[in-house]
């Protein structure tokens, strides 16, 4: 059996499609999903307020 050459062009138009929907998908999602701003001297987010404050304590003292 001989395939048709329409038949062969419209495969090869639909994986473009598909191929663009996904390089679409990839960019939407790099856009979606990066990371919030933040201030550079205290890596802080800047893009809503501090609703509260961790602080973490390491006590390098050796008791004998």
């Amino acid at each position: 059996m001989k395939k048709r050459k329409g038949a062969g062009n419209a495969l090869g138009a639909a994986l473009i499609g598909l191929v663009m929907l996904a390089l679409g998908g990839f960019g939407a999602a790099a856009f979606l999903l990066r990371a919030p701003p933040t201030d550079p001297q205290t890596l802080c987010r800047t893009d809503a307020p501090l609703a509260a404050h961790t602080i973490v304590l390491v006590d390098s003292t050796r008791s004998a």
